[in-house]
């Protein structure tokens, strides 16, 4: 099969900066075009969607370090993400573990609210947690402003 040859510089550009094979980049390229329908197909193992959202999030960072010119960075295979990738942080910046502790992370207001509503016995399997946000914003809405106002003050 014959490709031209722009086509096939911007395959290897996007192999590079994803640190694939050109093969890899095309199986996944054919596998979002191909429909598949629902009932012949399996659905994915938990496993197999776990490592598509990481592998995805690993995607975003090299587009995160390849804007801000950070060339080591973007370099790590997704194998030396797998051991080093902590985060990407609520102003966008992907972070590696060896900056935990280094930088202050605010906390995440969504696992905030499934936390307090955990910790009030309320189950998504049973419960709208809408019908307790009234007193969900009684219980952490006072905290959260305080941590703002903290935040501010520094």
């Amino acid at each position: 099969m014959a490709i031209p040859d722009d086509v096939a510089e911007q395959l290897r550009e996007l192999a590079r900066r994803e640190n694939r094979s050109v093969g890899d980049v095309l199986k996944t390229l054919l596998a979002r075009c191909t429909p598949s329908p629902a009932t012949t197909s399996p659905a994915p193992s938990d496993e197999e969607g776990v490592r598509r959202v990481i592998l995805k999030t690993y995607a975003r960072a090299r587009r995160y370090w390849e804007k801000v010119g950070d060339k080591e960075r973007l370099a790590l295979t997704d194998e030396e993400l797998d051991e080093q990738f902590w985060l990407i942080d609520p102003d966008g910046i992907p972070r590696l573990k060896s900056e935990q502790g280094t930088i202050a992370i605010s906390p995440n207001p969504l696992l905030m609210m499934a936390e307090a509503a955990e910790k009030a016995g309320w189950s998504s399997d049973y419960t709208d947690l809408s019908e307790h946000a009234d007193e969900f914003m009684r219980a952490t809405w006072p905290d959260h402003l305080r941590r703002k106002w903290e935040r501010n003050a520094e």
